[in-house]
Formats: C-alpha cells, sequence, structure tokens
C-alpha cells in the first residue's frame, strides 16, 4: 500500500502512516494449533509456562499475528525470544502445514486454521489466562485511489450479511 502497488487489503495488525486508511473490520480470534498426535491433545487447556518445552513455529517478526502474540504476551512479562522458536514462516498457510506435520505447535487466526481443524488435522487447544482477541484490519490507498472495484469490495465486504458469514466461519 505504501508503495501503491495495491490499493487495498486485509491485515492483522494496525498500519499506521501518511496516505494510508486503516479501519478495524471484523474481530478475529487466535487459537493454539497442534497435530493430532500431540500430548496436549487430551488436555482441555495448557497455561504458558507448558511453552517453555515445546517447540513454537511462529509467523515472520513484523507480521500481524506476530505482533498480536508478542503484544498479548508482553502484557503478561512472556517472551517469544525466551521461547524455543524452531521455525519462522512467511504464511500463516505454511505454519499451520507446519503444525499439521507435526513440526511444532503454533498460535494462529481461526479463520485461517477453520478448515484443518474440521478435518482433523491439527486440534485446537486453550490457553488459560490468555484473551487472544483481534481485530483484522482493512487498509486502503486514500481518497477513493483505486477506483470503483475497490469501492465494491470495501462495500461487500463491509456489508452486514458478509460479516455475519465470516464469523460463521
Amino acid at each position: 500500500i505504501r508503495e501503491r502497488e495495491i490499493d487495498l487489503g486485509i491485515i492483522g495488525a494496525p498500519l499506521e502512516g501518511e496516505g494510508i486508511n486503516c479501519v478495524p473490520w471484523i474481530q478475529d480470534h487466535m487459537v493454539l494449533i497442534v497435530p493430532p498426535l500431540h500430548a496436549w491433545v487430551d488436555k482441555k487447556s495448557v497455561g504458558v509456562t507448558d511453552f517453555e518445552d515445546v517447540d513454537l513455529v511462529l509467523r515472520e517478526p513484523g507480521s500481524g499475528t506476530r505482533q498480536t502474540l508478542e503484544r498479548i504476551l508482553g502484557e503478561k512479562n512472556i517472551f517469544l525470544s525466551k521461547m524455543n522458536r524452531i521455525m519462522e514462516l512467511g504464511s500463516t498457510r505454511a505454519v499451520i502445514t507446519a503444525v499439521e506435520s507435526g513440526l511444532g505447535v503454533s498460535i494462529v487466526s481461526r479463520f485461517a486454521v477453520r478448515e484443518s481443524l474440521e478435518l482433523g488435522r491439527v486440534c485446537e487447544i486453550r490457553i488459560n489466562g490468555f484473551n487472544l482477541s483481534r481485530y483484522l484490519y482493512q487498509v486502503s490507498q486514500p481518497h477513493g485511489i483505486g477506483g470503483y472495484a475497490n469501492e465494491a469490495f470495501i462495500d461487500f465486504i463491509n456489508d452486514i450479511e458478509t460479516c455475519k458469514r465470516c464469523l460463521l466461519l
């Protein structure tokens, strides 16, 4: 958006700066996922101290998911730098695939992992004492740059029925 290579997008953390419109769009919930044969599958929930000995697969530094996770953990004086980060990947899909393959555990968007959860490729585990909610944001060029197609898309994703369908994911 800043380089004007794209006109609009959906991101997982607010983007600030001149020449960018960034507005909250819809609430998202991040969830802890583990492979189906992981030792935590039989637990209803885990505590953050349980993360000390587990292999973490994460998004790369700077991603919205990573920023949100660092902020939430940091509020409780917990830092990813002190955890066993075995992999940092450039897409949420790559993170989910790594967890499906048994390479570690991760925290990702429930929207993004919905299909893998439904198919039993990963399992969701609750984390005690953490609210992993965040907003997804619409970002766009200011002043209607991008034309009618952009305006139509923004109208579509802001439509109440579209938002309801997203919440049912």
